[in-house]
């Protein structure tokens, strides 16, 4: 847990970032005061959510803060000085840091008997690529519970990693069973195929072999060979960003290539957001982590598929360091739950009541005020003000790709 006291004593202020309409003057804002209880931004397309959001990230960044960005469109990927990776092109999860739920979720696995065998398949490929230590599936058939038992214990102290483009097939493996007859035989893992429970599986299996097939799974999950090419483990990454201060970088991981799969964006969010507060847990942070996750809309639904991820971030994250800036286009995108857990907003031009109303913290007399903001304008309340502040955001310099495509003729 981070030294509250250390982080006071140190504490970088925002000095020249937000000018106070009202009062003319720059309104100093510490980083404690914005973020530390996490920091939502909302605003329609054009009212200048992402360059406030580059605002503070170039401030971060100057004073060597860390911060990681999540990217759902490739909109940052301007941005100078900074270690960015695509996820399905140059950077990859390795599947020995994923879980079989989160793998099951990555290959959209729903069938339940698939479900049920996965762990088992997935312990059994680690076996025949760390221990037996040859290529292909693992054969169960046939095969002693004694001897299985031994190459276990084995593999408690190797790799765990595996060839997931084998896993249907490795699947299909462990569908077996002993003779239903006098020929069982109790100390073998199965002697036959259970040939029923196979075909019932079968076209789910078909398409999962289709699955591990796509180029950009592949790239997602699998370790590259191609020695011209320099992949990069995200967990690697990440823990590199969240254990060590960083020298005026920032990591951005670009999910653009996902972009039109909204599930899978989900799922990727989820994992890596998860994956964040397990680095922070197991490493004790001493020092503060910024997250920011841009059109957060794409990841949160309010029927709480996808959520997970970004609830225990916002619950938890800040008692490990990681304080959360999370941008959306409207309020209404952001589970009530959620909404709760925000200490500051920035609250830029939003078109509806009912958007307005959806943020507590808006009073009847504003809502006329917010609909008539100007671009890079904001109503701005941190946990250490009560009153809502109108103030006019120093919009960052640094170019990201948000411009339209252009009418011609």
């Amino acid at each position: 847990m981070i030294d509250k006291q250390k982080r006071k004593d140190t504490s970088l202020i925002f000095k020249r970032q937000f000018f106070d309409v009202k009062a003319q003057e720059y309104l100093p804002i510490s980083a404690d005061e914005l973020l530390s209880q996490h920091l939502l931004i909302t605003g329609v397309t054009g009212s200048g959510k992402s360059s406030t959001a580059l605002t503070i990230i170039e401030e971060l960044k100057k004073n060597q803060q860390n911060v990681i960005v999540l990217d759902p469109t490739g909109e940052f990927r301007t941005i100078p000085n900074v270690q960015r990776i695509v996820l399905g092109d140059d950077g990859f999860f390795d599947v020995t840091h994923l879980t079989s739920d989160q793998i099951a979720h990555l290959l959209n696995i729903t069938d339940k008997s698939l479900l049920a065998n996965l762990p088992a398949a997935i312990e059994s490929l680690q076996i025949q690529n760390n221990v037996v230590a040859k290529p292909g599936i693992y054969k169960k058939i046939n095969r002693s519970q004694i001897e299985h038992d031994n190459l276990v214990e084995q593999l408690k102290i190797k790799d765990k990693y595996f060839d997931l483009s084998l896993l249907a097939n490795q699947l299909q493996e462990e569908y077996i069973t002993p003779y239903v007859d006098e020929r069982a035989d109790f100390s073998l893992l199965g002697q036959i195929y259970d040939k029923e429970a196979i075909a019932k599986a079968w076209s789910s299996l078909a398409q999962l072999k289709q699955t591990l097939k796509n180029k950009q799974i592949r790239t997602l999950l699998l370790r590259s060979t191609k020695q011209e090419i320099v992949h990069y483990d995200v967990d690697y990454l990440l823990r590199l960003f969240i254990t060590r201060r960083a020298t005026k970088q920032s990591l951005i991981i670009d999910l653009s290539l996902f972009s039109h799969e909204q599930k899978l964006n989900q799922v990727l969010v989820e994992i890596l957001t998860l994956q964040m507060m397990s680095i922070a847990k197991l490493n004790g942070l001493s020092f503060p982590v910024t997250i920011f996750i841009d059109e957060a809309h794409r990841y949160l639904s309010n029927d709480g598929h996808g959520n997970y991820g970004i609830f225990s971030l916002i619950r938890e994250g800040r008692k490990l360091g990681l304080d959360l800036m999370l941008s959306t286009q409207s309020p209404l995108d952001v589970p009530v739950e959620l909404l709760g857990q925000f200490g500051s907003f920035i609250v830029q031009r939003l078109n509806t009541r009912n958007e307005m109303k959806n943020l507590l913290i808006i009073k009847e007399d504003l809502i006329d005020q917010v609909a008539h903001l100007a671009t890079g304008e904001a109503l701005l309340k941190t946990i250490g003000r009560q009153e809502l502040k109108k103030v006019k955001v120093e919009l960052s310099t640094i170019s990201h790709q948000t411009e339209n495509i252009p009418f011609g003729l």
